[in-house]
Order: C-alpha cells, then structure tokens, then sequence
C-alpha cells in the first residue's frame, strides 16, 4: 500500500482526490508508515509467525524483519469439482459459445470492475446466462496481489483454463510449474492489465479450440504413450 500511494496510483482504497493532492498524498504516506512501523514491533514480538502464501510471506518478513515465517497454504476442497462432467470444450465446438466464469467475494478489492471492462473490450455485447461451472472454458480472477486464491485454485478443478493477475498467489503459488518442473502445456495464464486480460482471454480461447481439435487424436493414442 505505501508503493501505491507513493506512485500516486488511484485505487480502490487511495481515493482519486488523494491522489490529485499533495498534501493528502504525503499524509497518507507518513499515516501508512507510522503504521508499519508500529505492525513491524507487534510483529517481532510474535513467537510463531504462520502465512497463507508466498506473496504474504514476502510482505510479513519485510515488515517485521525476521525471516522465521513458514508457509501453510489454506485448504482447497476441490472434490466435488473434480466430478464434473466437463463439456465446455463440446459447448465451444458445436455452438462457438465461450462462457467465461468468476468466482469470488464480492468487495473492491477483487477488482470485478475490471472484468466487467474487459469483458466490453472483448465483446460488445454481453449475454447474462445462469449456467453452471460445468459449462464455463474459461475462469477470470482480477485481483491485484491477492494473498493465495483459493477460487483460482477450484476453477482449475473445475477444468476451466484460468486467467489470473500476474501477483500475489496466483502468480507465486498457483500457477506455477509442478515441483519446479516446465510443462509443456501452461497451468493458466497471468496478466495484469485490461489489455493483458484481453490477449489472455483470446490465448485461452485459442488453446480451447486446440484442445478441442487435439481430443480425437489423443483419444486413440493408449494412455501410457501419451505422458
């Protein structure tokens, strides 16, 4: 928050009048590291020091200046995603339909203002369905340095082909390689602005449509040739 309000950057939480004036914008400032610096004593008085996630390890050991902080992700109860019937790559190929899912709390934070732009860049015209997870090729999560994301995570259960911001969880936990190793197909896609999110979401469309046109080929390639 203190880059934020240094860089003079309009936000959800550094208002616009804040950051046209001066004044408001150094008191913030001096308010914001008079804070930290009294977190940062708080925090150095903490016996065991437990985080959700990269992101937020990185933040705490920065205030607090210790490095004895350990990483417990939150849990993610994907089971019932997993049991899906996933046809939205059937939706795509018969109908050229693409649904696009978001999942999330509600509040500024989350940045669903964002979607909702990206989405009018994308598509002049929107179409409200109420269709469920099953039917939806690709999920969008907007939040800037969002602590872990847990929605991100379930909307992979889900097998949708995720576009999240290029910060915090997603970026350092989620979509990562697995156990460090390069994959030759992409765990989801990072952007961090509204015409990232646009190449975003026409790439996940595209390697929908590859996944659609590779599905017969792989169907006749036995299992073991195909790892």
């Amino acid at each position: 928050m203190i880059d934020l309000v240094s860089r003079r950057e309009q936000s959800y939480n550094n208002a616009d009048f804040i950051v046209q004036s001066n004044i408001l914008s150094h008191a913030k400032l001096a308010y914001y590291r008079l804070f930290a610096f009294f977190y940062g004593l708080a925090g150095q008085a903490a016996e065991v020091v437990m985080v959700n996630g990269s992101w937020t390890g990185g933040h705490i050991k920065r205030i607090w200046r210790r490095n004895d902080v350990s990483i417990v992700f939150p849990p993610c109860d994907v089971s019932s995603f997993l049991t899906l019937e996933q046809n939205a790559e059937d939706k795509f190929a018969e109908d050229r339909i693409v649904r696009i899912m978001s999942i999330g709390q509600i509040r500024p934070e989350k940045n669903h203002r964002m979607q909702i732009e990206v989405l009018r860049m994308v598509k002049k015209e929107l179409e409200k369905r109420g269709d469920g997870t099953e039917e939806s090729l690709i999920s969008i999560h907007t939040m800037w340095n969002e602590h872990f994301g847990i929605s991100v995570v379930e909307g992979m259960a889900a097998g949708t082909i995720m576009l999240a911001h290029d910060s915090g969880g997603p970026q350092l936990d989620i979509l990562q390689p697995i156990d460090g190793k390069k994959q030759e197909l992409p765990l989801g896609f990072l952007a961090a602005t509204k015409e990232g999110e646009v190449v975003g979401i026409v790439r996940c469309m595209l390697f929908g449509a590859l996944i659609i046109l590779c599905s017969p080929l792989l169907q006749g390639i036995p299992s073991e040739l195909r790892n």
